[in-house]
């Protein structure tokens, strides 16, 4: 937080997640394919992450539909 304004500024991890999420998109683009098969053969939710050093930072998530009876 700025001293004095209330505004928060934003440190280097959220800039290094920022460039994980933009630098990702054509990964995204590719995986989508493997995602959707692997959705519809398991019916399960699935996601791609790239590592960020110790962490993972999710760029595409994809939720399967669930109908209840």
């Amino acid at each position: 937080m700025e001293q004095g304004s209330g505004l928060l500024r934003l440190g280097p991890s959220a800039a290094r997640l920022a460039s994980a999420a933009v630098s990702s998109t054509d990964l995204t683009a590719t995986a989508m394919p493997v995602i959707s098969r692997l959705m519809r053969e398991t019916r399960e939710t699935a996601s791609l992450g790239v590592p960020n050093g110790v962490n993972m930072v999710f760029v595409h998530v994809s939720a399967v539909r669930v109908r209840w009876r």
